[in-house]
């Protein structure tokens, strides 16, 4: 089986439709990660661009990292977000890829617009509780291997997925990241 590795883990400009951009300019604020979230998850033109996904399209192929966060705590999204960004490597040799739950209602896939049927049956699915954080590992199998319930550095869950037997035989191909 091939593996899927994420294309990218970042979050930048090029991922606004030209709908969403001159909202931003108008606040006249640099384009950054939080200010991005925060306008993909309130934007109506998001619909436009979204992206069906279910859990079955990853299994045996990718792990997944479920962060779920209400308004008040998208700065802890956002920092997992970012050391996603800065850790893409070790996430590509993981085979790990990141879902964001923002206010349990918008979700993200590696920073893409899931749509609104498939974000639903999604939350539905991984029974997140309402207004309150969560994170959790799911393994390629589809299972959830660990939760949290506030935000953990990378490497604790590098940690979880390293020791993993089906990991253990995976690392021989990992690229080098430093």
């Amino acid at each position: 089986m091939v593996s899927i590795r994420p294309q990218c883990l970042e979050y930048d400009q090029a991922m606004l439709n030209d709908a969403v951009r001159p909202r931003l300019r108008i606040f006249a604020v640099p384009l950054r990660l939080g200010v991005l979230l925060l306008a993909l998850s309130s934007s109506s033109a998001v619909a436009t661009d979204a992206i069906e996904f279910d859990l079955d399209q990853v299994r045996w192929v990718n792990r997944i990292l479920v962060v779920a966060a209400d308004s008040q705590q998208q700065r802890d999204l956002l920092a997992m977000a970012s050391d996603a960004k800065a850790h893409s490597c070790q996430f590509s040799n993981r085979d790990l890829r990141m879902l964001s739950i923002v206010a349990g209602s918008s979700v993200f896939f590696d920073g893409k617009a899931v749509a609104a049927t498939s974000a639903s049956r999604l939350i539905a699915q991984l029974g997140l509780p309402d207004e309150e954080f969560a994170m959790l590992l799911i393994g390629k199998d589809g299972g959830i291997k660990q939760r949290w319930r506030s935000a953990v550095p990378v490497q604790e869950i590098f940690a979880v997925i390293d020791g993993m037997p089906m990991r253990r035989s995976e690392s021989d191909a990992d690229l080098d990241c430093r």
